[in-house]
């Protein structure tokens, strides 16, 4: 099984590894952590899902200080789903690493996968792969032996039911109505066609696949890829120094994990969301997704309006455009 050092080795290269020239972190390492925010423990399973009430809030937030994006996840913010059918979510990984990390339970972490996945695009291919990632990465940082790791995830898309899995528990966010008939079709040959790769067929679909295997043998591409850390970890690279920021969120993640977190004392019971761009410099406010805040400078520029908000683990950067966000 995974021990809090290894875990707190993964968080902090891959939180370096997540880094932009900017000095900021990727929209994925963003979206990692938004995941990460709206999980809470249900005792019931004994496993920790996405409150959707609140990512969507987190996601919202998240619009305001993010850098970078994709189709997917700005048009699920806006409630617009044109392109829900093929869009493609770079962000797939990080998201799922988070729900990976956060539960030991592989059938957990796979329904979370799938859901989350579903939450942004329709995607049968991305939906697909991230039952394969969910199953890989639980089994691998319960420290399954490679060959079972692979077998073991490559059973998970084989059991894998559009019916059961994913039109029952109503992951989808539009019908298959008349205009989508062909779904059932896309879907299992999506399936056939991972299922196609892991026995050694040649497609350049499902890069993510790539990537996993890559892990078992330390020839992941080390470029602004959170998977290095992954690589680290298994081949003994254990020298990554660690910031605060890093240790707090391990920390925050191994008690996830363990099932020490009561939900209770993470549960939002009332949003309080004041609105950031109508502070005065100086003036302290209460959000119930940031805890304590301060604005600490505002700065104008050509097109942008940009605040500074001091909280307890760092400072946001939030910008909206002079004309609207």
């Amino acid at each position: 099984m995974m021990k809090e050092e290894e875990l707190k080795q993964i968080i902090s290269r891959g939180f370096k590894r997540g880094k932009m020239d900017s000095g900021f972190w990727s929209y994925e390492v963003e979206l990692f952590l938004v995941v990460l925010k709206s999980m809470v423990p249900d005792r019931e399973s004994g496993t920790n899902k996405v409150d959707y009430v609140r990512f969507q809030k987190e996601l919202e937030l998240w619009r305001d200080y993010r850098h970078g994006g994709n189709r997917a996840v700005m048009d699920a913010i806006k409630g617009d789903y044109e392109s829900y059918w093929k869009a493609e979510d770079e962000s797939i990984a990080f998201r799922v690493l988070a729900i990976a990390l956060a539960n030991e339970s592989v059938e957990g972490i796979v329904e979370e996968s799938l859901k989350n996945t579903a939450y942004f695009t329709g995607n049968s291919e991305q939906i697909v792969q991230s039952s394969y990632m969910g199953a890989f990465l639980g089994h691998l940082f319960n420290s399954e032996s490679p060959d079972r790791i692979k077998e073991f995830s490559r059973e998970a898309v084989v059991k894998l039911s559009l019916k059961e899995d994913i039109l029952d528990a109503k992951l989808l966010k539009l019908e298959l109505n008349e205009s989508r008939t062909r779904y059932v079709v896309e879907f299992e040959r999506s399936r056939i066609e991972l299922l196609g790769k892991l026995s050694g067929n040649s497609t350049e679909k499902y890069p993510y696949v790539d990537t996993l295997h890559g892990l078992l043998e330390g020839e992941v591409d080390e470029e602004e890829t959170i998977f290095e850390a992954f690589t680290a970890i298994k081949h003994g690279k254990d020298d990554a120094d660690t910031d605060r920021f890093s240790e707090i969120m391990a920390r925050y993640i191994w008690k996830l994990r363990k099932g020490w977190i009561d939900p209770e004392q993470i549960e939002i019971k009332e949003y309080i969301e004041p609105d950031i761009f109508s502070m005065e410099l100086g003036e302290k406010s209460y959000h119930s997704l940031l805890n304590r805040i301060e604005l600490i400078s505002v700065e104008m520029q050509d097109s942008f309006e940009i605040r500074h908000i001091g909280t307890k683990t760092g400072v946001y950067r939030f910008f909206k455009r002079k004309n609207g966000r």
